[in-house]
């Protein structure tokens, strides 16, 4: 079974960002190609888990002011110095 894209999670706001339909995402093996999409979908995992920030759902972080984050947007975050 594959993993469905969910609209919500991060690979679907970027791929409905660029004009895809959100009823019609279907699974991350159609867009195996797609690195941006790929690269979302790891971060989306339901086995990763984050054993850095304990009893979080296994796709989040929180950052030392409190903001909660995906774990895509945690990596790519960069605070001002």
């Amino acid at each position: 079974m594959c993993a469905a894209i969910s609209a919500e999670n991060t690979a679907g706001k970027w791929l409905t960002k660029r004009g895809a339909d959100p009823e019609n995402l279907i699974v991350f093996a159609a867009y195996r190609g797609n690195w941006e999409v790929m690269l979302r979908g790891l971060f989306t995992n339901r086995l990763a888990r984050n054993y850095l920030a304990g009893g979080l759902g296994p796709v989040e972080t929180v950052l030392e002011d409190g903001t909660v984050l995906p774990f895509f947007e945690t990596a790519a975050y960069s605070p001002a110095c």
